[in-house]
């Protein structure tokens, strides 16, 4: 129902529905980022597929694999997935892709070296940090290797 309770017309409609359609470069934005989109899912999906039925000694070379696929897909230099076990004071390296040229990221670092981080990656169960600058304080870049865990 359009103003004074009247119905809308055809046009008027479909504008209602998508009023990008007026702006053709919004529309191509919208159907880039939908594209995009369809292509990280299509990815997620192919990595996880080839994850399923792997043995056991094969799955850590497939998951370095498809941590380096999604790198580069999001222009990324590095991922690493690190874990810090219940009860220990310091995040061990499990996964990573490094691009040619980049420095690796650390086998382990304890989380003092690291609070904001820490902080951050115990929010929750992912964090993509995309540089430190990200977890520094008040200004203050906490020191130690870039990298962008993906789990905890």
């Amino acid at each position: 129902m359009g103003k004074a309770g009247k119905p809308l017309r055809e046009s008027d409609q479909r504008r209602a529905k998508a009023p990008q359609e007026g702006n053709p470069d919004l529309t191509r934005e919208n159907a880039r980022q939908l594209d995009e989109t369809i292509r990280f899912e299509k990815l997620l999906l192919e990595i996880s597929t080839r994850l399923l039925n792997l043995p056991p000694e094969q799955i850590g070379r497939e998951i370095e694999q498809g941590l380096g696929r999604v790198v580069e897909f999001l222009g990324g230099d590095r991922g690493s997935i690190f874990d810090l076990a219940a009860g220990l004071s310091h995040f061990h390296l499990l996964y990573a892709y490094t691009r040619e040229g980049i420095p690796q990221a650390p086998p382990t670092f304890l989380e003092q070296e690291f609070p904001l981080l820490t902080e951050r990656l115990r929010q929750g169960p992912v964090s993509f940090i995309s540089a430190l600058e990200e977890v520094s304080h008040g200004g203050t870049r906490e020191k130690g290797p870039p990298s962008m865990p993906l789990g905890r």
